[in-house]
């Protein structure tokens, strides 16, 4: 192994979004075949719909292109977990959607990668394994490809969410 380097690869910094702010982490792997994006909305900053957004976007050149093979998924959700620490007292539903975004795309317009929306008026300080949509699709990603975090209702008392997303290189 070379001078810096890992069993699994070498080590690379990389930043996280909390809040309003990227806060710096070490992590990952160059040459890695598995991602984690995340993002933590603080406090009363969940409350804010506007704090919600883009949390990944697939690299923008596949390395398979070089060498002609077909263009197709490079990433894929495995796993989606949420959990915040006081849930949405909302009288309507309180939700949070994972989205699929391509370029030039809205968030709003972006495609469902989960089965249902992952409702925030259940139990605070609780892990919430959100089941993927039944369409495969829905939750590969291609080049250029971003993943997104949508909330729907009226955010009130939510306080301090957390969502984290795996994911698994398929190819490139």
């Amino acid at each position: 192994m070379a001078r810096g380097e890992t069993r699994f690869g070498s080590q690379r910094n990389r930043q996280v979004l909390v809040g309003t702010t990227l806060q710096p982490t070490r992590g990952g792997e160059i040459g890695m075949t598995r991602e984690t994006a995340q993002i933590l909305i603080a406090g009363a900053q969940a409350q804010n719909s506007a704090q919600y957004g883009i949390i990944f976007t697939a690299c923008a050149m596949n390395l398979n292109w070089l060498n002609g093979a077909t263009h197709g998924p490079v990433w894929q959700v495995t796993d989606v977990r949420v959990r915040y620490e006081v849930a949405g007292t909302d009288a309507g539903a309180v939700t949070l959607m994972l989205v699929k975004v391509p370029s030039g795309t809205a968030k709003a317009a972006g495609v469902n990668c989960l089965a249902a929306g992952i409702n925030l008026k259940s139990t605070p300080d609780t892990n919430i394994d959100a089941p993927l949509n039944a369409t495969i699709g829905n939750y590969q990603l291609v080049d250029g490809d971003s993943l997104a975090v949508v909330p729907t209702g009226t955010l009130t008392a939510l306080v301090g969410v957390q969502v984290m997303v795996e994911l698994k290189r398929l190819h490139g």
